[in-house]
């Protein structure tokens, strides 16, 4: 790579410095572009373009090449022996691709533009897709064009031809050039000698073809369920074969082939023959597993739980649940909470097939939503078997599994892990039976594995399967696999009362005292009272139509005038009003028997209030027991809501809807539903997640009120009227139609199930197209999917992985340049949780711990990456040290100990991917720039790219906006950039964007603007309104760059002089470099996704000299100018808001 810049700018200068002292021909530069002169006298002539930012701008740069230093760069080795990896990718305004001749007399460079008819290509190569690139004849001189930037806009989209070069070729393409007529031309057999010299020593680099070449992808893969099939399909295998034959043959290659096949063939499978169950049957095995079950009847501790299990509804059933799973391939089984669904079906099934003999060919596969769900189920159900997990019954989920048998046995797991079986299973043939628990939650994976499965049971006729949902909404799936049948299991709870938010008014007499002055703020328009317009006709609006309501209540004569007036304000519905919840639960602990009260609220902001109203209420302060629940508490505070008070105490639980389905408490008599519920959705207009809260759905009221009656008869308190609940949705949304699909897309690709859009039309309530088409362009811009919508060798390797596809990118740039233990401990906080706990009444504290943790680093994912280093470190110092340093800091062991678990198992799969030799992720071998934070910010950089906001500074007060939307944004309260007020570059990255109260960033990190022109989609250069140059990253991302503050990139050329240049065309220089520097890079990233393997820093081999280059110039602190962070007018400020 250092050649080629030296090459370029070394013998410009001279040529310049010797130009100057003789007249020569003066040239108006519009364009920068390298072109290849007719040969003269045995000359070859160079042309330098380069940009006129002002009309009197005018550079005399031709000069003949009389002084190469030939022979130092035919001695070069990474020069002689030609690169194995694939031509860079287009990049926009890139002057071409250019190739090298040498010979002992002269050197020629040559510019090979794109194809007319070739679109531009947008991105780096590696993973990503190029058109063709068609070769240009020696004899073809570029015409200059006069007052243009790069040429017409015409020109620049197809990938930066000038004029003139169309017109040579009237009638063909220029792909029709025949190599016998330009020895230099890029042809598919790489290198091609001179026709023209035979005694002229002569080397063109091989231009091996891009991956992708007219948008198709082109590895190979060697094993396939439908080998046969795949085979002969006419054209399958020799479209894919065909375009892959550069790359050597490898694991990798074969597996991706196969996906690519596969995906080609999807609809031409479904019409292939059905296939059996791989279990075969074995009489010994048989016997052994009958004889063990009858054995049982003797033993005393399964006797004891039969006798509880006859007791559970379902048990009642059971005859009636097994003669339909007999007769009918699909049933569908719904029942209430406590009717022992989950425990006793698959139980029900495996002691029938036992019984009958059939054991060795029966193996259950339950799934469950959640992780602690498939643990505990699977404990419980050994226990009742009187065995221990591992021998018929076990689990298995992501980082821990205790398996059963292979037959004979139930295994219970998350749907995640079913999932991973269907990569390497796709029929499932080890199965017998698969039970899909919680379906009614709607969960995308779970109505994921619902369209999946209705595609294997029609290649699976012996297969069984069984839906258990929820009650309210088991006529959908029953609808949804073509009526199948549907049996009922009555529920095991106690009686609960319910009442609504007049009962409540009415009971405690609370009385809302502010209510009268909003009411006459709609007349006296003044004050802080004053409602603004739109809200008056929101609340006239509500008042109308709850009008009905009130009268009949005021007709029933059961509701005292202060109900009726304080029901008639939208604000006294809901959790908005805690007073009125301390005083329900006042009145609860002083008229109601005993019984622990649980009090449902949307959001820690609402826990914690409430909880402190209650702390500083003297009536609560005795023999009450407050504890918050939430998913951020510490794990020991979670566990005392499960623990019986002494005798005399009541103990008040407050809660979000974990307390719904997840966890259950058993001693719960008395609840308290808020009515709101925070739910994640995503806009896809706006391409914003949003997290806000919204109205419970009946289901989630029914699941509340079930949490009252589980020991005995309990009372249900709505904080909203029964009109309101007449307007309640029957269930939520489902997930899939309210999140971000990226995963999903991948997750389809690397299942073979074809195309996505396609695919998704059949899941249960499918997401909208413009959600959809926004997760694939996504994945586009990503290089995950090629404009066909095959896997690239990236995207095949994020699909790989068990995350989202920004952070396993981040993992794999993380591998390949050598710093893999921080952004594994990153990649796995992003995927899991970070590990800091909610203090009750301590967050200010901790917020000042956590920026004691970034040591001065201006990244939330750093300060991650210092927790989990500093937890180590202390933990060699023994349990105690390690207790105090939690303790301070805020942290969860739990959390630190999964994180840690996380790393591992993605090292692992690291390995399996070829991208690592062992599983130590802090082994030196990986880790040599670990050390290095410029280059772990632009790894992140490369992983969280697109998500980038700019900075503003003015007068100590910092704004920011997302460039691509133009929106202004905040950082989240606990990112430790949110007190910042100076900042090393105007650029961040953020993993999350979500609206709340605001819209918010989420873990940020600021980077410098060389990490988003080497990670971002491409490097550009505009010209700006004002006559300044722009260099971009992408189509939102742009540094200005005006004459007077170019930078002056270091490009390892000590002798390059500056007073000789202006510094426009230092600009220029410096840009074409990083140009060039860019498109090495993409070569080099593009050869090792499709070669993965432990990266080679040698500075004597390419690899190692290019990644060496890119590391050393983000490491350096220079700052490419995008303006001044300190704006001194408003119209410098709009102006860059408008750039």
């Amino acid at each position: 790579m250092n050649f080629m810049m030296s090459l370029l700018l070394d013998d410009l200068v001279s040529g310049m410095q010797e130009n100057r002292k003789k007249k020569g021909n003066r040239v108006n530069m519009n364009s920068f572009l390298i072109s290849r002169d007719e040969e003269t006298e045995g000359k070859t002539t160079l042309w330098m373009h380069t940009v006129s930012l002002g009309k009197h701008k005018e550079y005399e740069i031709r000069q003949l090449l009389d002084n190469i230093r030939t022979q130092e760069f035919l001695a070069s080795e990474d020069f002689r022996k030609p690169s194995r990896a694939p031509g860079p990718g287009k990049l926009s305004g890139s002057p071409g691709h250019g190739s090298i001749k040498l010979s002992s007399s002269k050197i020629a460079m040559e510019r090979r533009p794109l194809s007319p008819s070739s679109e531009q290509v947008v991105g780096s190569s590696y993973g990503g897709h190029v058109k063709d690139v068609a070769p240009q004849s020696t004899s073809l001189k570029s015409e200059i064009m006069e007052d243009s930037w790069w040429g017409s806009e015409e020109e620049n989209e197809r990938g930066g031809i000038v004029k003139g070069e169309a017109e040579q070729l009237p009638n063909s393409s220029l792909e029709d050039v025949d190599a016998k007529q330009d020895p230099c031309c890029a042809t598919k057999e790489g290198i091609v000698k001179s026709e023209e010299q035979d005694n002229s020593e002569e080397l063109v680099p091989d231009d091996i073809l891009p991956f992708f070449i007219d948008n198709t992808p082109m590895f190979e893969e060697q094993e396939l369920m439908f080998d046969d099939v795949v085979e002969s399909k006419p054209g399958v295998h020799e479209k894919f074969s065909e375009k892959l034959r550069h790359i050597g043959d490898s694991d990798f290659k074969s597996q991706y082939l196969h996906n690519l096949k596969a995906n080609a063939l999807s609809d031409y499978l479904r019409t292939c023959a059905t296939a059996r169950c791989d279990l075969v049957a074995n009489s010994c095995l048989d016997n052994q597993f009958k004889e063990e079950l009858e054995a049982k009847q003797s033993n005393g501790r399964y006797l004891e739980l039969h006798k509880f299990r006859q007791k559970l509804p379902s048990y009642k059933m059971r005859h009636k649940i097994l003669e339909l799973v007999s007769e009918s391939q699909v049933v569908v089984l719904s029942g209430e909470t406590g009717c022992g669904k989950t425990t006793q079906v698959a139980q029900f099934i495996l002691d029938d097939w036992i019984l009958q003999g059939k054991g060795s060919v029966c193996h259950i596969i339950c799934t469950q939503p959640r992780r602690i769900s498939a643990i505990s189920v699977a404990e419980r159900v050994a226990q009742e078997r009187a065995e221990k997990c591992g021998h018929s019954v076990g689990y298995q989920i992501r980082l821990d599994d205790v398996r059963p048998r292979t037959v004979g046995s139930i295994l219970y797991c998350t749907t995640g892990i079913l999932l991973k079986f269907l990569q390497s299973d796709p029929l499932l043939k080890k199965a017998s039976h698969v039970v899909l628990d919680e379906i009614h939650e709607r969960d995308i994976l779970s109505d994921f594995t619902m369209a999946i499965m209705k595609d294997v049971l029609t290649h699976r006729p012996d297969l069984k399967l069984v839906l258990m949902s929820a009650t309210m909404n088991a006529g959908l799936f029953t609808k949804y696999y073509n009526n199948c049948p549907l049996i009922h299991i009555p529920g095991f709870t106690f009686p609960v009362e319910e009442l609504y938010l007049e009962d409540v008014l009415q009971l405690t007499g609370f009385r809302f005292f502010f209510q009268r002055f909003k009411m006459e703020s709609k007349s006296k328009n003044y004050g802080s009272h004053y409602i603004p317009r739109k809200k008056q006709k929101q609340l006239q609006q509500y008042q109308d139509s709850i009008g009905p309501f009130i009268r009949d209540l005021r007709a029933s004569g059961k509701y005292k005038s202060h109900v009726l007036k304080s029901i008639a304000d939208p604000s006294s519905e809901g959790d908005e009003n805690l007073e009125l919840i301390a005083s329900l639960v006042e009145h609860i602990c002083q008229h109601e028997p005993p019984g622990a009260v649980l009090i449902f609220l949307p959001g820690w902001d609402r826990i914690s209030k409430l909880h402190k109203i209650l702390s500083s209420n003297s009536f609560f302060r005795r023999k009450h027991l407050i504890i918050p629940l939430h998913s951020m508490m510490p794990t020991v505070n979670q566990r005392e809501v499960f623990n019986r008070p002494p005798p005399g105490v009541r103990k008040i639980v407050i809660a979000t809807n974990i307390a719904e389905t997840s966890i259950t408490i058993d001693d719960v008599v008395y609840v308290i539903d808020g009515g709101k519920i925070k739910m994640r959705n995503f806009d896809e207009g706006s391409n914003l997640q949003t997290l806000l809260p919204e109205w419970v759905s009946l289901a989630n009221a029914k699941q509340r009120k079930g949490r009252a009656g589980r020991v005995q008869p309990g009372i249900c308190y709505h904080l909203y009227t029964r009109w309101r609940e007449s307007l309640l949705d029957a269930f939520p949304t489902p997930e899939i139609q309210r999140t971000r699909l990226e995963e999903l897309c991948l997750q389809i690709k690397i299942l073979k199930l074809g195309k996505i859009e396609p695919f998704l039309e059949k899941v249960i309530e499918p997401p909208s197209k413009s959600a959809l088409h926004l997760s694939i362009q996504i994945l586009h811009r990503l290089n995950a999917l090629d404009w066909e919508e095959n896997l690239t060798p990236l995207g095949f390797h994020l699909a790989k992985l068990p995350m989202d596809p920004q952070t396993g990118k981040m993992i794999l740039m993380g591998a390949i340049f050598s710093c893999l233990d921080p952004i594994l401990t990153v990649a796995a906080a992003l995927s899991f949780k970070d590990p800091f706990v909610i203090p009750l009444g301590q967050e200010e504290v901790a917020d000042r711990r956590r920026q004691e943790l970034a040591g001065g680093e201006e990244s939330d994912h750093l300060m991650l990456a210092n927790v989990f280093n500093k937890w180590e470190e202390v933990r060699q110092a023994g349990r105690s040290a390690e207790d105090r340093f939690l303790w301070h800091y805020f942290l969860s062991r739990n959390t630190l100990e999964m994180l840690r678990t996380m790393k591992r198992q993605l090292t692992e799969h690291l390995m399996e991917l070829g991208f690592v030799t062992s599983s130590a992720y802090n082994s030196l071998e990986v880790n040599q720039n670990s050390k290095n934070p410029s280059l772990l910010k632009a790894i992140i950089c490369a992983g969280l790219y697109p998500n980038v906001a700019k900075i503003f500074v003015k007068k100590n007060r910092v704004t920011l906006y997302t460039p691509e939307d133009g929106q202004k944004v905040q950082f989240h309260l606990k990112s430790v950039l949110v007190d910042r007020r100076d900042f090393s570059s105007q650029w961040l990255v953020y993993k999350l964007k979500q609206k709340s109260s605001a819209v918010f960033l989420f873990d940020a990190t600021v980077v410098s603007p060389f990490s988003l022109l080497f990670f971002g989609e491409r490097i550009g250069i505009e010209k700006h309104s004002r006559g300044d140059g722009l260099i971009s990253a992408d189509p939102f991302v742009h540094f200005k760059c005006s004459q007077s503050d170019a930078i002056l990139v270091k490009v390892h050329i000590s002798h390059l002089a500056s007073n000789l240049i202006s510094c426009l065309v230092y600009l220029i220089l410096t840009f074409c470099c990083m140009q060039q520097l860019r498109g090495e890079l993409d070569k080099l990233l593009e050869y090792k996704i499709s070669h993965p393997g432990v990266t080679q820093w040698d500075p004597e081999t390419k690899e190692g000299a290019i990644l060496r280059a890119i590391v050393e110039l983000i490491t350096t602190n220079m700052k490419m100018p995008a303006g001044s962070l300190s704006r001194s007018s408003s119209q410098d400020f709009s102006d860059d808001l408008s750039s």
